[in-house]
C-alpha cells in the first residue's frame, strides 16, 4: 500500500525484479474493497496514507481472518511509530528512503518468499495451485511467476 505513485512503481519494480508479480493499491480502502489483503501471505504497507493508515488497515485485516506478516514503510522514522509497528508484529520496518536490497533482505525476501527455500517445481505451480507461494503487500498480491 503506497499512496505516492512513484514510490508505488519503485516497490513494484523491486518485487518484479526479484521475481514477483504484484497488484498495487494507492489506498487502504481500495485494498480492503478488493478482498485480496486478508488472503495474502505478506503485506507491504505505508504507514501514513490519506484516509485509513497502514496500521489501521493491518488491524482491519485481522478482524476479517488471518493476519499476514507485514512490512511497514514510512517517511516518519520516529521512535513511537517504530514501536507501534513492533507492537503490531511487523516483520520489518523501513524508513524512506530505503534501498531495494534493504526491502528484500530486511523483510520481503525473508518473509514474502525466500527464493532459496522454494521447493523443487514450486515455480511451475501457478499462484492458484496448491503449494504455490504468494505474498502480498501494497502491493497486494505477489506470486512467483509461472515458468
Amino acid at each position: 500500500m503506497e499512496d505516492d505513485a512513484s514510490m508505488r512503481q519503485a516497490i513494484e519494480r523491486i518485487l518484479r525484479t526479484a521475481g514477483f508479480q504484484s497488484i498495487l493499491f494507492a489506498s487502504a480502502e481500495a485494498a480492503l474493497e478488493s478482498g485480496v489483503a486478508p488472503a495474502a501471505d505478506c503485506l507491504v504497507l505505508d504507514i501514513q496514507l490519506p484516509g485509513m493508515s497502514g496500521f489501521e488497515l493491518y488491524s482491519q485485516v485481522a478482524t476479517v481472518g488471518k493476519q499476514p506478516p507485514a512490512i511497514f514503510i514510512t517517511a516518519r522514522d520516529e521512535p513511537a511509530v517504530r514501536e507501534k509497528a513492533e507492537r503490531m508484529g511487523a516483520k520489518s520496518f523501513h524508513p524512506k528512503p530505503f534501498t531495494g536490497r534493504a526491502l528484500l533482505d530486511g523483510g520481503a525476501h525473508q518473509h514474502v518468499v525466500d527464493l532459496g527455500a522454494l521447493q523443487p517445481g514450486a515455480l511451475d505451480r501457478g499462484p492458484d495451485r496448491p503449494g504455490s507461494q504468494r505474498c502480498a503487500g501494497g502491493i497486494v498480491e505477489c506470486a512467483p511467476p509461472r515458468l
